[in-house]
């Protein structure tokens, strides 16, 4: 019994001593935990210190860089003015926003676009002061040049008040060299007709002067633009004047872009063209007009093989599954690419080329990745350009927007309540239609004058919504068509405007809409109960 109650004491000890040993050293795990814990938390303070100080040394450099546009606007006034003396023109220029700053290599390359804006517009848009008075204006000319910053973009605008362009004498000067044939002109809008401006070589001038007429100088902005990461857009109403807007990054220091690669090739692509980038199957690429095309956004647009535009070598063909396309948007034109692989976004130093390969093909610069590789910045309004032929880039734009009249009639079934969109800016289009279709509604969007009149004639609609401006060209043709049609002069209409019905009354004088929802009062339901109230009267 003795030697039995030592031996259990001897157990009990044991498993006493294991058990303050297990439990010591528990302890100490713990406490190493929590120290280890409490260092973690410690490096991710230092590493969010670290962060904001690198951010406030780059937002410095990057300051450094900065600086006025008054630097080069400064020194417009005189040109303008020996210009226009040379012209016998009288010129008023305006300058505003000229404490706008922006990258010191942007104040460097803007010079030249800006000294061919003005030249032309002296030349082409100002009138003569004696042609000016006939036509009831100030014989003196007004020149605005402005400039804003808008978020991380630079807006500079120059807005003349002289004679416009002249959309049909650019179709003449065409069809006279030869850009394009008269059948790809008949299906040309306005705007397109107004980007033959840029096209190299391309003059609306009768003859050559001093100033202008030989046709590089808006060839020259747009290449410099592009090159800029920049882009233009060209705003004209006959005898009113033009409004040239450029739009550029703040900084050029740094280009946001997306890597892709083709075998040991890099390529970057400026993130601001990138609409999307997804997966599709091969079952989803399909045939139009003998191009290969996807469908985006409802509509088809062309996509193509970017190895093949660039000229260089991918493996993507031998796989069956799915292909990696990258969706971009230039110069109003939407463009699908497939490429091999996916290498992520980054921020990266865009460096000009320089001699002996000063100019490559679809290439606006270099730069070099962090894993030391090189890679080539794509220039991609010179890659959209060189995918197709120009005049069937632009011809072929009605079909990267909309569908055709004759697929809308296909669509369209007369007992439902069918409602036209148009706003040629195309800034309404997808809130309204997503509205009206949750409503239950049929709704076709439109952004080009002459589809919607050609789907019109065809698919009466039981109401027309339009956005409109005063400067709304391709909106005021598209109403007056309607009202001077017979057949379709009894269509309901609802205007979307900034401007009230009394103004909107003595702007078309000839058209009497009676529903007209002002952008600044603008409330849905009220929005929805009008379309509801019109419909009911059909």
């Amino acid at each position: 019994i003795v030697m039995s109650n030592n031996y259990d004491d001897v157990v009990v000890n044991f498993y006493k001593k294991v058990f303050a040993y297990f439990y010591e050293n528990a302890m100490q795990l713990t406490e190493f935990q929590s120290d280890m814990n409490y260092l973690f938390k410690k490096i991710l303070e230092d590493d969010t210190k670290l962060n904001q100080v690198i951010m406030e040394v780059e937002n410095i450099s990057k300051n450094i860089r900065v600086l006025p546009l008054a630097t080069v606007f400064h020194m417009f006034p005189r040109m303008v003015r020996d210009i226009a003396k040379t012209a016998n023109k009288e010129i008023d220029l305006i300058i505003k926003g000229s404490d706008t700053a922006v990258d010191k290599k942007i104040i460097e390359e803007i010079k030249a676009p800006l000294i061919h804006i003005l030249r032309n517009s002296i030349d082409h848009g100002i009138e003569l002061p004696e042609e000016r008075e006939r036509k009831g204006k100030n014989r003196v000319g007004k020149i605005i040049l402005s400039a804003t910053q808008d978020k991380n973009s630079i807006i500079i605008t120059v807005e003349d008040d002289g004679v416009g362009i002249n959309i049909n004498k650019i179709r003449e000067k065409a069809l006279e060299k030869n850009l394009l044939t008269k059948e790809e002109i008949d299906t040309m809008t306005d705007e397109q007709m107004t980007g033959l401006i840029f096209w190299p070589g391309f003059s609306t001038g009768d003859k050559i002067t001093e100033i202008s007429g030989r046709g590089i100088g808006l060839d020259v902005v747009q290449t410099k633009l592009a090159q800029l990461n920049g882009k233009v857009n060209v705003l004209s109403i006959m005898d009113k004047g033009c409004k040239v807007i450029i739009e550029l990054p703040i900084t050029m220091s740094t280009t946001k872009v997306f890597v892709i690669a083709f075998g040991e090739q890099y390529f970057a692509i400026p993130m601001l063209t990138i609409k999307l980038v997804q997966w599709i199957k091969p079952s989803d690429i399909f045939s139009k007009d003998g191009k290969d095309c996807i469908l985006y956004e409802e509509h088809s647009i062309p996509v193509f093989d970017l190895a093949k535009v660039l000229n260089v070598k991918s493996s993507y063909k031998s796989k069956k599954d799915n292909l990696t396309i990258i969706i971009v948007e230039v110069d109003n034109t939407t463009v699908a690419y497939v490429v091999e692989k996916l290498m992520g976004d980054q921020e990266i130093l865009n460096k000009k080329l320089s001699l002996p390969v000063y100019k490559l093909k679809n290439i606006g610069g270099i730069t070099a990745l962090p894993s030391g590789d090189i890679c080539l910045v794509l220039n991609m309004n010179e890659v959209v350009r060189n995918s197709f032929p120009m005049q069937k880039t632009l011809n072929y734009v009605e079909q990267l927007q909309l569908q055709s009249s004759d697929e809308i009639e296909d669509s369209f079934n007369p007992k439902e309540k069918n409602i036209f969109v148009f706003d040629s800016t195309g800034k309404l289009l997808d809130y309204i239609q997503k509205c009206l279709k949750y409503l239950g509604y049929n709704v076709k969007t439109f952004t080009d004058k002459d589809i919607i009149i050609s789907s019109i004639t065809k698919i009466k609609p039981n109401l027309l919504i339009s956005n409109f401006e005063p400067e709304s060209v391709q909106e005021k043709e598209v109403l007056y068509k309607i009202k001077g049609d017979e057949y379709l002069s009894d269509i309901k209409m609802i205007l979307i405007s900034s401007v009230s019905q009394n103004q909107i009354s003595k702007l078309l004088p000839d058209i009497n809409v009676p529903v007209v929802i002002e952008k600044t009062d603008y409330n849905e339901d009220a929005f929805l109960n009008s379309i509801e109230s019109v419909l009911k009267e059909n």
